[in-house]
């Protein structure tokens, strides 16, 4: 292909891509978790871990940013008689973001579904997989233009528990950094 053919392409995607993308706006992320789960197969254990994803805001209508995310969260923990468990999610789900303040201030709501696996080694390792949903909210605070602190995100995630008999039934509380482009 010549130089003025790939030239005169480039053109023409841009020029067709370019209103939708002058709408929408995409960004990852990078979370610290801090969690508790309230499972019945033990008493109320704290969880740390991190959670990376990233969003697509679909549209712009007034202040509100309709979008999908899509992430994964690795937990993990310490458990009775020295053994340890972990809780990793992957979801995809929608969200919706209200830009308050001239878009310094971003709360967001999302509900995502996916699969979701728990492993414990205080029996012998074993794995559970299945499936997860988790409801989150949170505010972002933009820093400069193209990077946002997620001030707080709260979020109560359910899904597999490291037994058969019950779900992992886990109250995360996370913070960290947004790029968005």
């Amino acid at each position: 292909m010549n130089p003025r053919t790939r030239l005169l392409m480039c053109a023409l995607f841009l020029a067709l891509v370019f209103p939708c993308c002058a709408r929408a706006q995409f960004g990852v992320y990078g979370e610290f978790n801090g969690a508790i789960d309230g499972s019945s197969y033990q008493d109320p254990s704290s969880m740390y871990g991190a959670t990376v994803g990233g969003y697509f805001n679909l549209l712009r209508v007034g202040p509100l940013l309709p979008g999908l995310d899509a992430r994964g969260t690795f937990l993990t923990g310490s458990a009775c008689c020295g053994g340890s468990f972990h809780i990793n999610s992957f979801l995809l789900g929608p969200r919706l973001t209200l830009r308050l303040r001239k878009g310094r201030i971003k709360p967001y709501a999302e509900f995502l579904l996916g699969v979701g696996s728990a492993g414990e080694s205080f029996s012998g390792f074993s794995t559970y997989t299945g499936f997860a949903y988790q409801p989150t909210a949170g505010v972002d605070v933009a820093l400069i233009p193209r990077l946002d602190w997620r001030v707080i995100e709260v979020s109560y995630q359910r899904g597999p528990g490291a037994n058969l008999i019950s779900d992992a039934q886990t109250g995360i509380l996370s913070t960290g950094i947004v790029f968005h482009f």
